[in-house]
C-alpha cells in the first residue's frame, strides 16, 4: 500500500473484517430503499454512513483513496485520489474527514462536500490517525509528542487546535466524538504487560474527564451518540459490549454471550 504504516487492530476487528464490507451494501439497502446496490471497487473498507451518503476507502487505482457513495442518486465520487493513501474516513453531515499519509506521515484533512474544497486539519510531521467528526469539531489520535499517542481536536469553524490529552505517560488510541462526550481507549491504569485499557470520557462543555469503564479485563473500540456510550469489553471467551449513560451514570449490558460481540456503533 505505497508504504503506508500499520497500526495494531484488536482480534474483534480483525474477524468483523467481512462484516464491514458488507455493512456498505447493508446501509445502501436501508437508505436506497429499492433493494441491494454494491457500492465499492476493489478492496473497499472502513464503511461510515451519514444520513444517505456511505463514505469508504476503496484501492481501484492502486492506492486507497476516498469514496463517497449516494444512496439518493445511486452515484459515487472520489473525493480523495491522490498518489498517496488515504484511508479511515469520518463523515458528518457533509464534511468527510480522513487520514492521507504524505513523506511518510499520517495527516487528517476535511473535505466539503457541498464546496468540493478540501482543508488541511493537522499536518504535524508526526502521525495522526482515527479521526472522528461530530459538527465542526474534528478528533484524532495523536503521535506528535513521541510513541504514546495523545487526543487532539480541532475546529474547522473556529481554526482553533486543542489537546485534550497527553500520551506523554501512557497510550490514548481511537476517539470518537458526539455532542459534548468525546470518548476515546486510556491505557493509563494498564497493569505492566497486560496492555488493557479503560474508557475516559470527556464533556467539552463542562470540561470534567470521567473513567466510565475501568475493569482489570480490558475495554475498547468505544462508540458515541452524544449521551450513550458503548465499548466492548474482554470476557471469558470474546468479547461482549456494554454502554453507559451519560445522564444517568450508569452502565449496562448490550450483548453479552459466547464468542465475538465487538465494533460496537
Amino acid at each position: 500500500m505505497g508504504g503506508m504504516k500499520r497500526y495494531a487492530v484488536p482480534v474483534g476487528a480483525a474477524l468483523c473484517a467481512f462484516a464491514l464490507v458488507a455493512g456498505v451494501v447493508a446501509v445502501a439497502v436501508a437508505a436506497g430503499g429499492s433493494g441491494v446496490v454494491v457500492a465499492g471497487g476493489r478492496a473497499p473498507e472502513s464503511p461510515v454512513v451519514s444520513g444517505g451518503k456511505v463514505v469508504y476507502a476503496d484501492r481501484t487505482g492502486g492506492n486507497y483513496d476516498i469514496v463517497v457513495y449516494d444512496s439518493g442518486t445511486g452515484s459515487s465520487q472520489r473525493i480523495a485520489s491522490t498518489p498517496a493513501d488515504e484511508i479511515q474516513p469520518a463523515i458528518f453531515g457533509s464534511t468527510v474527514v480522513f487520514v492521507r499519509y504524505v513523506g511518510g506521515s499520517a495527516n487528517i484533512y476535511a473535505y466539503d462536500l457541498g464546496t468540493g474544497i478540501e482543508t488541511p486539519v493537522c499536518t504535524d510531521p508526526k502521525d495522526q490517525i482515527n479521526p472522528s467528526i461530530w459538527g465542526t469539531r474534528v478528533v484524532w489520535e495523536d503521535y506528535r509528542n513521541g510513541y504514546n499517542p495523545g487526543i487532539y481536536s480541532f475546529d474547522l469553524a473556529t481554526g482553533v487546535e486543542t489537546r485534550i490529552e497527553s500520551g506523554r505517560n501512557m497510550p490514548k488510541k481511537r476517539p470518537v466524538i458526539a455532542g459534548d462526550l468525546v470518548a476515546w481507549e486510556d491505557y493509563s491504569g494498564q497493569v505492566v504487560g497486560r496492555g488493557d485499557a479503560d474508557i475516559r470520557v470527556m464533556n467539552l462543555s463542562t470540561g470534567v474527564m470521567s473513567t466510565i469503564a475501568g475493569a482489570t479485563n480490558g475495554e475498547m473500540l468505544p462508540a458515541c451518540d452524544g449521551r450513550y456510550v458503548v465499548y466492548a469489553t474482554a470476557a471469558a471467551g470474546g468479547m461482549d459490549v456494554n454502554a453507559w449513560d451519560s445522564v444517568t451514570g450508569q452502565t449496562f449490558a448490550v450483548r453479552r454471550q459466547p464468542g465475538e460481540q465487538s465494533l460496537p456503533a
